[in-house]
């Protein structure tokens, strides 16, 4: 059940993310900058890892959705605009990498985002149905130690509550005035 309100919680706090990088934003930025925000957007802790979870056989990360509308936002933000472009693959600024984002019709599934990124150590994030979480369908690596389970933190200037193992910015405002609840 834990795991279950993460990845819910982790979904909505990213499809609050809607605005915060257009394709137009981030050709302006340089590559390091992108890969930086792309670092934040996907929560990748000091380890390498991302806050999603992570199934312990291919690697691939999952994050659960409540419906096909909101599967569209994060995947969008999740992938820097690529889904917003005629083309379904976005090429980050300065030879830094590709993001690319397909469809998927399988059960359960909205998104497959693919990330052949430097310095992401994330290669390829599934958006699917909370639902087939819930279910069971994958065996997601467990974290060794509480060092690595979620905390619950909150946003100072618009009182924003999220989980995340470690300190991120505001999935809402943006703002790294955030606290340990």
């Amino acid at each position: 059940m834990k795991k279950l309100f993460f990845v819910s919680l982790m979904a909505l706090c990213l499809g609050g993310l809607v605005a915060s990088c257009s394709k137009d934003d981030a050709e302006e930025m340089s590559g390091d900058a992108a890969v930086a925000e792309l670092k934040s957007l996907l929560g990748i802790q000091e380890d390498g890892t991302s806050a999603f979870l992570q199934d312990e056989k291919t690697l691939d990360y999952f994050l659960g959705v409540d419906n096909a509308e909101t599967a569209g936002r994060v995947a969008n933000n999740l992938s820097m605009g690529a889904t917003a472009l005629s083309s379904l693959t976005y090429t980050l600024p300065d030879s830094k990498g590709t993001i690319s984002v397909a469809a998927n019709a399988a059960e359960g599934h909205y998104y497959d985002i693919t990330y052949n990124v430097a310095g992401i150590s994330v290669k390829k994030l599934n958006v699917v149905n909370n639902a087939w979480l819930e279910n069971e369908n994958v065996t997601f690596i467990r974290p060794q130690d509480s060092s690595n389970k979620p905390s619950t933190w909150i946003c100072n200037p618009c009182k924003y509550t999220f989980s995340s193992k470690s300190k991120v910015n505001c999935p809402r405002c943006r703002s790294s005035n955030v606290q340990k609840k």
